[in-house]
């Protein structure tokens, strides 16, 4: 799973594989994510549907990142995210 400072991908990329809350200020990314691509579940056969991520704003508001998928813009969620679980 893969947070992205810019819209469509671009800027700094944070990748995550496991399964417990990040907190982005370790890498500077508090309030910066701006997309997402979500390939977890892949593997070797593609995507199996089985593993989501969601980013969360510290204050309650989380936005589920089904697995499988990608947003070339969060929209509202945009520079909200404070944590990250993979």
């Amino acid at each position: 799973m893969c947070i992205y400072e810019h819209q469509n991908f671009g800027g700094r990329k944070l990748s995550f594989n496991d399964e417990f809350w990040h907190d982005l200020a370790t890498w500077a990314f508090v309030d910066m994510a701006t997309s997402f691509t979500n390939n977890q579940g892949g593997g070797l056969f593609g995507c199996s549907g089985s593993d989501s991520g969601i980013l969360g704003d510290g204050a309650g508001d989380n936005l589920t990142m089904t697995d499988c998928t990608a947003s070339a813009n969060l929209g509202t969620y945009n520079d909200r995210t404070e944590d990250i679980h993979g």
